[in-house]
């Protein structure tokens, strides 16, 4: 070998071998020929060289920030129908009783009674997605309360037997959302008829996929009559209950053109007030109306107010929360409505303050004689 090293000495000092560059001293060892990488030899610009030069990396480093993003947001949920889709897979992981019999419920907007044209888009998507698992699901419907099903305190009658063999468990479907800042959280929650959890579940996704209010336009307005509602009404534990309801249940989303019934029912014969507060602030008797005579009711029977007429919902002046107010006593209650709204309905004006008519309902009367409850509901336009 020592008679080579001369010879080896030579060609790595050689300003002409094409896997070096620079001083011949220097001995920088280099990838790629000179030839390919330098822009200018012999004092001349090298067309080919200067674009290899200057125009490759920056295409390269271009291909990097545009396609890192797109790994990055490759596990990120692109659609309303993608989320409803991975909820109702956890959802199917994490139950603790199959076969099911579900009834969607609702969808609120966390800490408020509200939900929103979200609300109703997204449990249809979340219905659709459930019919992909019909061993585990195999009924999915909306909730329908009727005077039947109320009077046994339950939830809508279903068929208890699939077949001789397979037995469906009743479950509701409920939840409620959030958002933070630009992420919309879900969780939903499958709660059988005897209010045991049979499985939970929560998806995040971004908000710029939602095409949809997230927020009914009141939400303010409705928060601050949750609070009248709450300084003046009392809890009615030692006393007698009136329970209220419509065929959707408490807290569910109504889109224009869609039926809705109300229905209240007491423990005691009782006189009874049904009040409705709209989108707009109207304050409107329900119950009685002019067509009504003003006497007790009858205990334990399910009375249903729209008996007599078909109520529609209609966003003509707007939509939003509404809640449902009723109260029950064994004392004739107040009949003081100052506005006529037409059709045998009459109610209060919208500017008199909710929280002096409550109280002026309320009256004097001792806690045990009288009660009160209230339930929400959401009205929207037509998806």
């Amino acid at each position: 070998m020592e008679h080579l090293r001369p010879y080896i000495n030579s060609r790595l000092e050689s300003d002409n071998s094409w896997w070096y560059h620079g001083k011949p001293k220097a001995r920088s060892l280099k990838i790629f020929p000179a030839c390919l990488w330098q822009p200018r030899q012999n004092g001349k610009v090298n067309i080919f060289n200067a674009i290899w030069y200057y125009l490759l990396p920056c295409l390269l480093w271009g291909m990097i920030f545009c396609i890192q993003p797109a790994f990055l947001w490759a596990g990120e949920i692109q659609s309303m129908a993608q989320a409803a889709s991975v909820i109702v897979k956890k959802l199917d992981d994490g139950l603790s009783v199959t076969p099911l019999s579900v009834q969607i419920k609702r969808l609120t907007l966390e800490d408020t009674p509200a939900s929103s044209s979200f609300s109703l888009k997204f449990l249809t998507m979340v219905q659709a997605a459930m019919t992909h698992y019909p061993e585990d699901f195999i009924k999915i419907e909306y909730l329908e309360n009727t005077p039947k099903n109320l009077s046994r305190g339950g939830i809508t009658n279903v068929n208890s037997f699939v077949s001789q063999q397979t037995r469906e468990t009743k479950a509701t479907l409920e939840g409620q959302y959030r958002q933070i800042q630009d992420k919309v959280i879900v969780n939903l929650r499958l709660i059988s008829s005897n209010g045991e959890k049979i499985a939970d579940a929560e998806v995040a996704f971004p908000s710029t996929i939602i095409d949809v209010p997230l927020k009914p336009d009141n939400l303010k307005k409705i928060q601050n009559t949750e609070k009248d509602i709450s300084s003046v009404f009392v809890s009615t534990e030692n006393g007698f209950r009136i329970r209220l309801d419509t065929n959707k249940g408490n807290g569910a989303t109504y889109q224009e053109g869609e039926e809705i019934k109300v229905y209240f029912q007491t423990e005691k014969d009782t006189y009874v007030k049904v009040l409705y507060v709209d989108a707009e602030g109207n304050r409107i008797t329900l119950y009685p109306t002019e067509k009504d005579p003003v006497e007790k009711l009858a205990k334990g029977k399910v009375h249903d107010l729209t008996r007599r007429t078909r109520w529609q919902i209609t966003c003509e002046t707007t939509c939003g929360t509404e809640v449902l107010l009723a109260f029950a006593s064994p004392y004739p209650l107040p009949t003081n409505e100052d506005l006529d709204f037409g059709g045998g309905l009459r109610g209060y004006h919208p500017k008199r303050k909710l929280r002096d008519l409550l109280r002026t309902l309320r009256g004097i009367q001792p806690q045990p004689s009288f009660s009160t409850t209230q339930i929400y509901l959401t009205t929207v336009p037509k998806l």
